[in-house]
C-alpha cells in the first residue's frame, strides 16, 4: 500500500527524481522515529508494571485530638526489603501515652466460639476508633484471638488499656446485644452517658466497624503459628480436590460429546 501511494505521488514528478527521493527518505525517517517512540512507550509501560510496586511509599501518620499537632516524619517502608509491611491505611502512633481519652469501651465477657469473639472485638474496635476511645479487652480475649491472628493494635490509632482496674470503676454503662445495631453508639458527639460503655453479648452487626473494615482485616491476619499449621492441611485438601475436579470435567466432556 505504501509503495502504491509513493508511486502515485511520484508519477507526476518523474522529471524531478531528486524531490521524489527526498520525499521517500523523509517518509522513512518519520517511520523510524515513530518506531523508536513506540519502543520507548513500551519500555516505560513495562517498567511501570514491573517496578512501580517496589518503590518506597510513605505511610500517613494519624494524629488524634489527644496528641500533639506537631507533624512528624512519615514512616517509610519498602516492598523489596524483607521488612514488616505496614499498609497505607494503618497509621503510626508515636507515644500513645498522651492525655487520657475522653471515653472507654470495655469487652470482658463473651460466649460462643472464635467467630463470636471476632465479631465482638471488631465492633468494640470500630466503636473505639470512631469516638477515639480507649479499648479495654479482657486479657483472655486478646490471648485467645492472638492464638490465631496478629492483632497488632499498637500499629493502629486505638489504644489498648491493660490495667484491669479501669473496667471496675463506677459509672460503666453495659448493654446486651446479639445482632442489634444501636444507633446512639454511632452518633457524634457521643452521648455523655455512654462514655464508659461495656459491650455485653455478641454485637454481631457490621455497622459498628464497616467504616474501618480494612483495619479490621489487617488485625485479623493469620499469625505465623496459624499459617504454619494450616498450610499443609490446605495443600493436602487441594491434592485430594484436584482429582475430583479432573473427574468432574471428564464427565462433563463425555456428556457434551454424547449430545
Amino acid at each position: 500500500m505504501q509503495q502504491y501511494l509513493l508511486s502515485k505521488f511520484c508519477f507526476p514528478l518523474r522529471d524531478n527524481n531528486d524531490y521524489c527521493r527526498y520525499f521517500q527518505s523523509r517518509m522513512a525517517e518519520t517511520k523510524f522515529r515513530a518506531f523508536g517512540f513506540g519502543i520507548l512507550i513500551a519500555l516505560f509501560i513495562i517498567y511501570y508494571l514491573l517496578f512501580h510496586e517496589t518503590q518506597v511509599k510513605p505511610t500517613i501518620i494519624f494524629m488524634n485530638k489527644n496528641t500533639s499537632s506537631e507533624r512528624k516524619t512519615s514512616h517509610m517502608y519498602s516492598f523489596v526489603i524483607n521488612e514488616k509491611l505496614v499498609p497505607n491505611f494503618i497509621s503510626k502512633i508515636f507515644d500513645k501515652a498522651q492525655l487520657p481519652a475522653s471515653c472507654l469501651v470495655i469487652i470482658r465477657t463473651t460466649d460462643g466460639g472464635i467467630g463470636n469473639r471476632m465479631f465482638l472485638f471488631a465492633s468494640a474496635y470500630g466503636f473505639a476508633r470512631l469516638h477515639q476511645c480507649d479499648l479495654y479487652a479482657a486479657p483472655w480475649i486478646v490471648k485467645d484471638l492472638r492464638s490465631i491472628f496478629t492483632i497488632h493494635l499498637n500499629e493502629t490509632p486505638v489504644h489498648l488499656v491493660t490495667n484491669d482496674s479501669v473496667a471496675n470503676q463506677t459509672g460503666v454503662y453495659g448493654r446486651y446485644s446479639a445482632c442489634t445495631l444501636f444507633d446512639d453508639l454511632l452518633k457524634i458527639p457521643l452521648d455523655p452517658n455512654l462514655i464508659r460503655y461495656e459491650m455485653i453479648g455478641f454485637y454481631q452487626a457490621f455497622g459498628y466497624f464497616i467504616k474501618y473494615k480494612e483495619e479490621i482485616s489487617y488485625l485479623f491476619q493469620f499469625n505465623q503459628f496459624a499459617t504454619k499449621n494450616n498450610v499443609p492441611l490446605v495443600e493436602q485438601l487441594l491434592k485430594g480436590l484436584f482429582p475430583l475436579i479432573t473427574i468432574h470435567f471428564a464427565h462433563v466432556k463425555i456428556r457434551i460429546k454424547n449430545k
